[in-house]
């Protein structure tokens, strides 16, 4: 039986076990994200629709699972995002990093929401983001492949 934390109304997994300094897929950003940009939970099947959808291993996806299930933690994947301040156009995807943790993550543990970290491109850092953007962003981004994607009723994400 799971076992699961309630956060910010959406269910986070308490079994996939995140290190932002020593974990399978942590960066430098990741232990920085609260200046760089944000922590959001996020669903892996949502992650995997703003990312790009080109071929991944799945044989790395595959041993990250493994690891997984044994108990050993991953860092918190990521989406590089460009978010236009003066105008109204959505968000916009332009890198991630965690596609093969995220797969892992929906195949071991479900499309549960988990910790992903959105970081703010072109220079920009949490405090410009204003609260209408971050609203926006949560029911409208543009993907890395250039779909646009829209939340129906949830939000794309909740911040944490």
């Amino acid at each position: 039986m799971s076992k699961k934390l309630i956060l910010g109304g959406l269910k986070a997994l308490k079994e996939v076990v995140i290190d932002n300094v020593n974990g399978i897929g942590a960066v430098g950003d990741n232990q920085n994200v609260d200046y760089l940009g944000l922590r959001v939970l996020m669903k892996p099947s949502m992650f995997l629709e703003l990312a790009d959808t080109r071929d991944f291993f799945a044989r790395s996806s595959s041993y990250i699972a493994d690891k997984i299930e044994d108990g050993e933690a991953i860092g918190s994947p990521f989406l590089s995002v460009n978010v236009d301040e003066e105008g109204d156009q959505p968000a916009e995807v332009t890198q991630h990093e965690g596609r093969n943790r995220m797969t892992a993550i929906l195949n071991v543990e479900g499309d549960d929401p988990i910790e992903v970290h959105i970081f703010l491109a072109q220079g920009m850092r949490r405090r410009h983001l204003t609260d209408a953007k971050l609203r926006d962003m949560q029911r409208i981004m543009i993907s890395q492949d250039g779909d646009v994607v829209r939340s129906y009723g949830r939000n794309l994400f909740e911040v944490i």
